[in-house]
């Protein structure tokens, strides 16, 4: 008879200095040639978290020991976009001249490219990964919220006057060590 092991999730909140690292390596990861089609919130309001989990099918499990993390995406990125974002790079760093042009192609050829309609998503699921994998290394348990209110969330966060909208949202919380169903069923009888 084999055993399956499952994860049991702590009651005590992550220490926010872990999640902010967690959350850091997520963010600092390199993507989109510097065109942040990716922002990563946490959610720390209870009034704001408990609203936008409101909805949710199973809003028990989502307790206040628990983290919320949204990633939101910029679902259209055009040329108008990434010479906004050249100009600025021009500003920023008093760049004369056509030095940026090529780099300005790349982008935009990336972009007409039959997967450049899908880059910002892409950018979210890769997220999404070094997210999980730095939760587990920092002993964290990471789980998918699969049944979230776009609209609110996007509302509530003010995403959209941006161009922004929710894409993926997970809660982070501590995990206990790994057991096996056995031992789950031994400790509730």
């Amino acid at each position: 008879m084999s055993t399956s092991q499952i994860k049991l999730y702590s009651n005590k909140l992550y220490p926010l200095n872990n999640i902010d690292s967690v959350l850091e390596q997520a963010r600092i990861f390199a993507r989109s040639y510097g065109l942040q089609p990716l922002k990563i919130l946490e959610i720390k309001d209870a009034d704001i978290k408990a609203k936008l989990l409101s909805r949710q099918n199973n809003p028990k499990k989502s307790s206040s020991t628990q983290h919320l993390v949204v990633l939101a995406i910029k679902p259209v990125i055009t040329s108008d976009h990434i010479d906004d974002f050249i100009s600025d790079i021009r500003a920023s760093k008093k760049i004369t001249g056509h030095s940026l042009n090529n780099y300005r192609r790349h982008i935009k050829s990336l972009l007409n490219r039959k997967e450049g309609a899908h880059w910002p998503s892409r950018q979210a699921y890769q997220a999404l990964d070094i997210l999980s994998s730095s939760a587990k290394d920092a002993g964290a348990g990471l789980r998918l919220i699969a049944d979230f209110n776009t609209e609110i969330f996007d509302e509530e966060l003010g995403l959209s006057k941006d161009g922004f909208t929710v894409y993926i949202v997970v809660l982070l919380s501590l995990t206990e060590s790994r057991c096996t169903w056995n031992s789950v069923i031994e400790a509730n009888n």
